[in-house]
């Protein structure tokens, strides 16, 4: 009766809360009513409207009507919103509200199953002249924020018609369709609901409340619990306490008999307060044996426990590093292996037990490169890291390599870390070949335009020299003219010829190589790539420091960096622009020296303070990004042009580029006036070459014998015209079965073999092999219209003493040959 009673209580107090809650759930929402249009007020008030749409932070849907309720521009889309321009709402539902809306109040709708996108909303509208304004309020987040409200996040608000149909809950998965008119009556769903419910004006509908009844009375069933509980423990401590008073006299003394009979280390010990221990003679006895015992005891217990808890807590470390796909290993001073887990066993084929003592040097020969860096680590105490080095094994694999000290130890060591990135180095590749991609594709228009002035300058030259010669018979008069129309024609090939090389370089694959570079001549390569790309109405300006501006980095991906921050300026300034006639503007391209990492880690948490940094900068005149959008342009495939204008790749792979080569890249924009890129990498000297060249040497008369084999005439004539010209003897041949007859009859008097990579039939490799054959001391120059490339490698690795790129002038085959064999045959 108690249990039934105090339940009702609760339930009465209960009701009397929830209803509480829900009327101040029902002035939230008119207050929330009273904002929305007081804001949409506003809002119709501003005559720019795409600024105007920002202080709606809670409509989804923002659009106009005309006077037969047909959608005349769409201000504002929702997410999954079906709203377009010319769609009809004067056979909708809508129709009613929006008829009667008055030009001299902003009123809102009751609730409805939206048409845009079948959510429950509520509409706000106005109306100036023949237009009406309308703006859709969601109700779904609002009901979760007044379920999470009203205390419980088991509860569940639903909106429902004024005769009880659903409309619309916080939990998606409510399948009831209409509830019950009174307030504390339960239905089932999931589980038992008590319904609290109440009607709300503004928006002409029920708020309802659900609550489980079990959370209800989950404090009385706790109680009847507990008080079953109370009552066995009562019962249990009355029992144990005549036990212990019948066992007062008897057992103490007993025990105490047994213990001095008995004693040992591990006996187990337990104070006693009955009345024969009052004795203090037994007293002191027994707590003077029970204390000297407990303390040899617990003195062994942890001695044991202690042993246990390391040798778990050895093989619970042993085990984490055995887990780790990372090959882990710790030296001693000596570089002599201590640890060596499963990842190490697995790379190197050698087990833990066979790698114990040895040098590290010769377990992985491959680290033996780092060993400065591993006496530096224990010298100074501080890591090293080494990103992306290449290992070869079966397959070329990518390693981030990191040598840190162990600290803590008496003995001074180290631990070597090796984590494989090869995974993650070919999927970064084909990303920037993809990216790459997309550069040319943009370039391509500008330069088959500045391609073709090319040829329309050879062509010219051409035909203009032929027109002469056919009408003068003297070719001494001729002299000026055919050698200003054979500069055009030189100068012009040169330029073709410089297109086709930057297109190549760009497109190609390579692996990233660190060197020393300067900024400031990929700029000027940069700058030759856009002036002849670029939309005309965009003017390109350079501010160049006198000095040389060198950073230790990969000079193709610089390039690529500097090369995609141009485009997206250029882009800014043109397709981005709504009108063409606004096309245009300065693309401005900015090296800055040396700058102190102290004063940019004031500004940038990037920045190292014990570092110089040097940078370029790309500044724009274009349409800007927003501040929004700013935090998310490096994120992959995210872009702000059109679709079908880029991939979103391009500025998400100059981040990581950046990254890679220890930078970062900082942006500054305003909407309508620009957009300021600028990179920061680190700062390093350049050591000035001791290196010439000797041009001069190389056109002095040479001797010896070339054997030029090209399947192309033209080539062919031409080479064997230049060397002929500097001196050389020389044989050609047109395909690689010739040569190799040629050069088996008359091998000892041939001194150099110019051989052209890409032939028909027998390819130059394959040539290069056979003559090898013959001769394995044979000097090869490879030529090829193609940039370095695997092919090149090759042939480099079997001994090609040389590569020259097509097409080629005198001077630059005379120097090529000459470095070769001009010194081995001149006295």
């Amino acid at each position: 009766l108690l249990y039934y009673h105090i339940k009702n209580n609760i339930k009465k107090d209960f009701l009397k809360n929830r209803v509480y809650q829900i009327e101040h759930t029902s002035g939230m929402l008119d207050s929330f009513m009273l904002e929305k249009k007081a804001v949409f007020e506003k809002f119709c008030a501003i005559g720019n409207k795409g600024e105007a749409v920002k202080l709606l932070h809670d409509f989804s849907d923002i659009y106009t009507l005309d006077k037969n309720l047909q959608v005349k521009e769409v201000i504002l889309k929702g997410p999954g919103s079906g709203i377009k321009k010319g769609h009809d709402y004067s056979s909708n539902g809508l129709a009613p509200f929006f008829r009667s809306i008055d030009s001299s109040e902003i009123r809102n709708s009751g609730m409805f199953i939206s048409p845009e996108n079948g959510s429950i909303s509520v509409y706000i509208g106005a109306k100036k002249g023949n237009t009406v304004f309308a703006g859709r309020v969601p109700l779904s987040k609002l009901s979760m924020d007044f379920a999470i409200y009203s205390g419980s996040r088991n509860d569940i608000i639903i909106f429902a018609s004024p005769e009880g149909q659903v409309l619309g809950a916080s939990r998606k998965s409510i399948t009831i369709k209409t509830l019950p008119r009174q307030t504390g009556e339960t239905i089932f769903l999931d589980k038992e609901y008590f319904i609290t419910q109440k009607f709300n004006r503004s928006i002409d509908g029920m708020i309802v409340l659900l609550t489980p009844v079990s959370a209800v009375f989950r404090p009385v069933a706790v109680t009847k619990k507990y008080i079953a509980y109370f009552a066995g423990i009562l019962l249990a401590f009355m029992a144990a306490r005549l036990m212990l008073l019948f066992r007062v006299i008897i057992l103490p003394f007993e025990k105490f008999m047994l213990m001095l009979t008995n004693f040992g280390v591990n006996s187990r010990l337990e104070e006693h307060h009955s009345l024969f221990f009052r004795i203090r003679e037994f007293d002191t006895l027994y707590k003077a044996f029970a204390e000297k015992t407990r303390q040899v005891r617990d003195s062994i217990i942890q001695l044991k426990d202690n042993e246990k808890e390391l040798d778990s807590m050895r093989h619970y470390l042993k085990s984490i590093i055995d887990s780790m796909p990372s090959i882990i290993v710790s030296v001693d001073m000596n570089a002599r292996v201590n640890e060596w887990n499963k990842a190490a066993e697995e790379f190197t084929g050698i087990t833990a037990e066979n790698a114990a003592g040895k040098p590290i040097w010769h377990t992985i020969p491959e680290l033996g490169k780092y060993s400065d860096a591993f006496y530096e680590v224990l010298s100074r105490n501080e890591l090293r890291e080494f990103k992306k080095q290449q290992f070869i094994r079966k397959d070329k694999t990518y390693m981030d390599i990191t040598i840190f000290p162990i600290i803590g130890l008496e003995a001074v060591a180290a631990a070597i870390r090796m984590d494989d990135i090869t995974m993650i180095e070919k999927a970064e590749k084909k990303l920037r070949q993809a990216q790459k991609m997309e550069i040319i594709s943009t370039l391509t228009t500008g330069l088959a335009h500045d391609f073709n002035n090319v040829l329309g300058g050879i062509l010219g030259a051409a035909s203009i020299m032929k027109k002469k010669i056919n009408c003068k018979s003297d070719i001494n008069d001729l002299r000026p003219c055919i050698k200003r129309y054979l500069d055009i024609i030189e100068s012009s090939t040169n330029r073709a010829a410089d297109i086709i090389t930057r297109l190549l370089v760009l497109s190609m694959r390579q692996e990233v190589e660190f060197r020393v570079i300067d900024l400031n001549e990929i700029v000027k390569n940069i700058e030759n790539i856009c002036r002849n790309s670029f939309d005309k109405s965009v003017e390109i300006l350079t501010f160049l420091p006198d000095a040389v501006t060198a950073v230790n980095a990969d000079s193709n991906q610089i390039e690529q960096v500097m090369l995609n921050l141009c485009i997206n300026a250029a882009h800014s300034m043109t397709i981005m622009r709504q009108e063409k006639n606004s096309y245009g503007g300065r693309l401005t391209i900015k090296v800055t020296d040396k700058i102190p990492g102290v004063q940019l880690s004031a500004a940038h948490i990037e920045a190292d303070p014990a570092m110089e940094y040097r940078s370029f900068s790309v500044i724009d005149e274009g349409v800007g990004i927003e501040n929004s959008r700013i935090e998310k342009i490096f994120e992959p495939f995210y872009t702000t042009k059109l679709k079908t204008s880029g991939s979103g790749l391009g500025l998400s792979m100059a981040y990581n580029i950046i990254r890679l080569h220890g930078g970062f890249i900082t942006v500054s924009s305003r909407i309508g006036d620009g957009s300021e890129f600028t990179v920061y990498l680190p700062a390093v000297e350049m050591a000035e070459s001791a290196y010439e060249e000797d041009i001069q040497q190389a056109a002095s008369p040479g001797r010896g014998t070339v054997l030029v084999i090209d399947d192309e005439p033209v080539i062919r004539e031409l080479a064997s015209d230049i060397l002929t010209e500097c001196g050389y003897t020389v044989i050609a041949a047109a395909n690689g079965s010739d040569a190799l007859k040629i050069f088996r009859e008359q091998q000892g008097a041939i001194d150099l073999v110019l051989l052209d990579l890409m032939m028909p039939g027998m390819s130059g490799l394959d040539a290069f092999a056979e003559l090898k054959k013959i001769n394995p001391q044979i000097k090869v120059l490879m030529s090829s219209g193609f940039g370095l490339d695997e092919r090149i490698n090759k042939a480099s690795e079997m001994g090609a003493a040389g590569f020259i790129h097509k097409p080629y002038n005198m001077d630059k085959l005379a120097e090529a040959v000459y470095k070769i064999i001009g010194n081995n045959n001149q006295d």
